[in-house]
């Protein structure tokens, strides 16, 4: 039987799969074409489809609009008249705008009913593009944009603080999972007072502080149809009332946030680039006002399980005991902590996310130089999950130390550490935690002057803590290149390393970090 015949082997056969595409493409291109040609306004569309959207649409224009590419295009157009505006009224006298603004007051007396009603309807959607305008704010050309200013300030104007800043969300399941998360914090927010409050330290409200979206852009079909279907998402978590309730009665109640839907076109308008992701969402980057306040509140959460014995003749324990013999037994319920030491790469940084998500991490620690979680890529990555895990800086952890006087730098201070040393002694000393560093060379024993912590293999650590792996530690990954900088290693209890195969050097941050994250935590029950 011959390769073609074999209908295993039709799946690899590059002219079929080149001509499957090429279909795909040209039905995807007659699409749009068709939806060019009947799309005109938001208000006048003509197939079933459309008019089904606009009903839906109706009474919800306050926090909900169907985007057309002529309405991306006028507000386009807008911008860039008034910037040459401003342009114009910063080189011209104040008299001659003076003048400017008067000249024209002569052509408003004697208008016709049938003008002003022309005017009244001009108004209106002149009012609507700018609320358009506002609302796709956050989304507008996000090609132009490196991503370290994907991290937008809230403006002025809005009524969140200029201190907030803006994430954006890539892709279906991002954006569900971003609108569970909002939906879910908003209700429980009359209940819990600020990231102080001792309820935080419960499993609901242990990983992530209350994240907030602002908007939504989506297509048609990734809103309206499944298997997406974010309408019926916001039905199922009755923030929307179901299509058969709504009735006559276009007061519906409000959404959270705002939703955008617009064709591809659209879409690809906004953005700056070809619009294939389906959704994207803005909000605002959660913080935690008192980051040292609720990372002591983790270790007060209870835990109903009780500490099995030790065999003390182990002879992996007796290795480990010269790492861990300043570290009392916890009390409460375990505390898992990442730290991440100068990792500069965004898309690593969002796959450590997700693995530290997956496995129960309850916070990652990013120093000083690390890149931002929040990061378009980052999030990209992280698909979204980014906002069941807390992040926080080190020099936040500093400079609230500093405040209450544990022996830390004053604020503003700066450090060439990246302030990870001094939180992992804190971490160490007066919560009692594990601190493990992860190194790659056995045979690194840093720049010869100082002590390092024993090394010991991961192996061994799951071996000889059997049930007591369930116990708090840090685990800290260093820099994509360097590893961690001595000055971290110092401050953890070992030092540890994954056995690999001869020949094989070293693994990815993000594979190293799942596996030293299910190495330390194995006896435990992930939740």
């Amino acid at each position: 039987m011959t390769q073609t015949q074999d209908p295993k082997r039709k799946i690899a056969h590059g002219p079929t799969i080149h001509a499957i595409k090429r279909a795909k493409y040209e039905a995807k291109q007659q699409r749009r074409r068709l939806q060019q040609q009947t799309e005109t306004s938001s208000c006048a569309l003509s197939t079933p489809y459309q008019q089904t959207m606009a009903k839906w649409f109706h009474g919800k224009e306050e926090w909900a609009v169907f985007v057309t590419a002529e309405d991306v295009h006028a507000i386009r157009r807008r911008r860039r008249e008034a910037g040459e505006q401003r342009l114009d009224d910063l080189q011209s006298p104040v008299v001659d705008r003076r003048q400017r603004d008067t000249s024209g007051d002569h052509h408003n007396v004697d208008i016709s009913s049938s003008q002003k009603v022309a005017r009244v309807e001009i108004e209106s959607e002149m009012s609507r593009l700018e609320r358009i305008a506002a609302w796709i704010d956050p989304f507008f050309d996000l090609k132009e944009m490196p991503n370290a200013n994907a991290l937008r300030s809230v403006g002025e104007n809005s009524d969140q603080s200029c201190n907030d800043r803006l994430f954006i969300a890539e892709g279906t399941e991002a954006v569900r999972l971003m609108i569970e998360k909002c939906i879910k914090t908003s209700k429980d927010a009359t209940e819990i007072k600020d990231a102080t409050d001792h309820r935080y330290a419960k499993e609901e409200h242990r990983n992530a502080p209350p994240v907030r979206i602002l908007s939504i852009l989506c297509k048609p079909a990734t809103f309206f149809e499944r298997p997406v279907c974010l309408a019926d998402e916001l039905v199922k978590r009755n923030c929307l009332r179901p299509p058969s309730l709504e009735g006559n009665d276009p007061s519906v109640s409000p959404c959270p946030f705002k939703i955008i839907v617009g064709s591809d076109e659209a879409l690809s308008e906004i953005v700056g680039f070809p619009f294939a992701r389906g959704a994207m969402a803005s909000g605002i980057v959660p913080r935690i006002q008192r980051p040292l306040q609720w990372l002591k509140s983790l270790s007060n959460r209870d835990d109903g399980t009780e500490e099995s014995e030790t065999n003390d003749d182990d002879e992996t324990t007796a290795e480990l005991s010269a790492a861990q013999h300043h570290v009392p037994k916890p009390t409460s319920k375990p505390v898992r902590i990442l730290a991440l030491d100068a990792v500069s790469n965004a898309s690593n940084l969002g796959s450590i996310l997700r693995t530290a998500a997956a496995f129960g991490v309850d916070a990652v620690l990013l120093s000083e130089d690390s890149c931002d979680a929040w990061y378009r890529q980052a999030v990209r990555v992280s698909m979204g999950y980014v906002v069941t895990v807390t992040t926080i800086r080190a020099g936040e952890l500093r400079k609230e130390m500093a405040c209450e006087g544990l022996g830390m730098e004053e604020e503003g201070t700066k450090c060439s550490d990246g302030g990870l040393p001094r939180v992992l002694k804190w971490l160490r000393e007066e919560m009692r935690i594990q601190c493990f560093a992860a190194v790659v060379d056995a045979d690194d024993d840093g720049d010869g002057t100082d002590y390092l912590p024993p090394l010991v293999s991961l192996e061994a650590i799951s071996e000889s803590t059997g049930n007591h792996s369930s116990s708090s530690w840090v685990c800290v990954l260093g820099n994509e290149g360097h590893g961690i900088r001595d000055e971290v290693v110092k401050e953890a209890s070992c030092r540890i390393r994954i056995g690999m195969a001869n020949g094989v050097d070293s693994l990815s941050l993000p594979v190293a970090a799942g596996i030293l994250i299910h190495g330390l935590s194995l006896s435990n029950k992930i939740t």
